[in-house]
């Protein structure tokens, strides 16, 4: 991990060092009876990497004695010190006090356990996660419960939406200062699009069937997204979807693609100049004219899906099974030649993303045993796993 880090400075900030519940004055984990409680705040710990500032993690007792604290969790991924403290009474204080300073070591998820003397133990999670620069990633995630969108950026990630629906599919506007994504809040699947900073969605459509997987073009004025509606409307027994497109603010929306029941198109992503849309059609690659023209198979071989142009419109990542039985993140020529394969993941690898600059590619893998977010240079290199959080991160994009 000390490798990948380094190879990757450049891109990823010191870390910036904080917690869902930043002050000990937050939530609090309790263990006992109300007379004598042994608390521990903050209730959970959240941390980006390269290391940098620690975190305090404070316990609190009704009664005078030692408090042992122990990062309990093979991952390693923070440390806490010292491992023992005898609990004091601050002056005016009804309570006795011990406090530990809690310092990331790997990306993970861990625990610090802290214990009393009478073996009241509270359980604190800690989760270390990767910060970027140079640009942000949007994703999907449950760690709070229920699918919301989450940003990334050169402090870690933020939660952008709460919302008792799901939401999911998010994409970074050119200029950074929207997000479009796919929601069933409104009791269908339709298309949103809000500020970067959560606030002020707006639906863009509304129909019964579901759209899907907006992706804005370069100059911002338009969005292509997938959608079931032909069939629905049609009565098909078996729905798959079709490529349209629309204006930014909803209005204008036309088909781009016409295939029959038993091909969808799905996936879309707009070449850097516009003219041309990237898609996944049966598990192939295709591209087509941002109007609907000329619709042309780039990659055959086995299943291939998630295609993104790079920011230069000279390569496509794609993810891919062509060579065993678990997805990798691939690369080829925009016109479908010399395929490369990244990544060796042995458990599955999607939604791969250049980021602005070209130079890295995030994309989500299972390899851990969970849905998480990996980062690795363009040649793909250098591989870091940006989120650790035993809930599913999924769908990252990079954009501005």
């Amino acid at each position: 991990m000390r490798a990948s880090l380094l190879t990757l400075a450049p891109f990823l900030l010191a870390l910036a060092a904080c917690s869902d519940d930043p002050t000990p004055t937050g939530p609090e984990l309790k263990a006992g009876g109300a007379a004598a409680a042994l608390t521990a705040a903050p209730a959970r710990l959240a941390f980006t990497l390269p290391p940098g500032t620690p975190a305090t993690l404070t316990a609190q007792v009704q009664y005078v004695g030692v408090i042992t604290a122990q990062s309990s969790d093979a991952t390693g991924c923070a440390s806490v010190s010292p491992s023992s403290v005898p609990a004091g009474k601050p002056a005016g204080s009804s309570v006795y006090v011990a406090t530990f300073t809690v310092t990331p070591v790997a990306i993970g998820a861990c625990t610090v356990t802290l214990r009393d003397k009478k073996g009241q133990a509270v359980a604190v999670p800690v989760r270390v996660e990767g910060a970027v620069t140079g640009g942000r990633i949007v994703y999907s995630s449950t760690r709070d419960g229920n699918l919301e969108i989450y940003l990334m950026g050169s402090t870690g990630s933020v939660r952008l939406t709460n919302n008792s629906a799901r939401d999911f599919d998010p994409v970074l506007s050119p200029d950074g200062t929207k997000i479009a994504f796919a929601s069933d809040r409104g009791g269908n699947t339709d298309i949103y699009v809000m500020n970067a900073d959560g606030t002020g969605p707006v639906r863009l459509t509304t129909h019964a069937a579901g759209d899907i997987e907006p992706a804005f073009s370069p100059d911002g004025s338009r969005i292509a997204f997938a959608s079931y509606r032909v069939d629905y409307d049609a009565g098909a027994s078996q729905l798959v979807t079709d490529l349209w497109i629309m204006n930014a603010d909803g209005t204008g929306q036309t088909r781009l693609t016409a295939f029959d029941h038993s091909r969808d198109a799905d996936s879309p992503q707009f070449s850097p100049d516009g003219a041309s849309i990237v898609f996944a059609s049966a598990f192939q690659i295709w591209i087509v004219g941002a109007d609907g023209s000329n619709p042309q198979a780039l990659a055959t071989e086995e299943d291939n899906f998630s295609p993104s142009f790079s920011p230069d419109g000279q390569q496509i990542v794609f993810a891919s099974d062509r060579d065993g039985a678990f997805s990798d993140v691939y690369v080829m020529n925009a016109d479908g030649t010399s395929p490369q394969r990244l990544t060796t993941t042995g458990a599955g690898a999607g939604t791969p993303s250049f980021s602005p600059d070209g130079s890295h590619i995030a994309f989500g893998s299972t390899r851990s045993g969970n849905d998480d977010i990996y980062l690795i240079l363009a040649d793909g290199s250098g591989e870091v796993r940006l989120t650790a959080d035993p809930a599913q991160d999924v769908e990252p994009r990079f954009g501005p």
